[in-house]
């Protein structure tokens, strides 16, 4: 299960489209503006490189965190995530060449 505070509700669409069944709630308060909570009954290893892909992981709070954790199994979760994305990259180049 999937539950994170996201700081711009720009991907609301993009997360609905996939996941029809998040629940999305508001969660803005007089310092945080466009803010909202995400539950969604899905492992972090689909979602996270998902929001790496779309371009909103630095907008999710837990994956900030993880991000400047010192605890090896998180930073390890990311660099896996970060290191999907680059194979993704270089096959979309290597299309893009031939």
């Amino acid at each position: 299960m999937i539950k994170d505070l996201i700081y711009d509700n720009f991907c609301i669409p993009a997360i609905l489209e996939k996941w029809p069944d998040a629940k999305i709630t508001d969660a803005s308060d007089y310092i945080h503006e466009g803010r909202f909570e995400l539950e969604i009954d899905i492992e972090e290893d689909e979602f996270y490189p998902f929001a790496i892909r779309e371009g909103f992981a630095l907008s999710c709070f837990v994956f900030n965190m993880w991000t400047m954790d010192n605890n090896k199994e998180n930073k390890e979760k990311v660099w896996r995530w970060l290191k999907e994305l680059d194979k993704i990259v270089d096959y979309a180049q290597q299309q893009k060449e031939e």
